[in-house]
């Protein structure tokens, strides 16, 4: 599991009306300090997960428990 930190930036209408498709749907822009290429390394799917909280701790034992690795990126 890829585990990060990081800051959310505000989705301006801007934005959004230059996507192609989706515009309808929530959208979140996380900053997570990374390169693009470290990014595509990384983040195999378009379906990533993000709470709003720092929980990097409590994730990082839960899957201790659950025997799957961990990778720090970002912040």
């Amino acid at each position: 599991m890829y585990l990060s930190a990081g800051k959310a930036v505000d989705v301006k209408r801007e934005m959004l009306e230059r996507m192609k498709w989706g515009a309808v749907w929530s959208h979140v822009i996380v900053d997570l300090n990374l390169g693009m290429d470290c990014f595509i390394d990384v983040v195999a799917s378009n379906h990533c997960s993000f709470i709003e909280s720092n929980i990097c701790t409590e994730m990082k034992h839960a899957c201790a428990v659950a025997g799957i690795n961990v990778r720090r990126i970002g912040f």
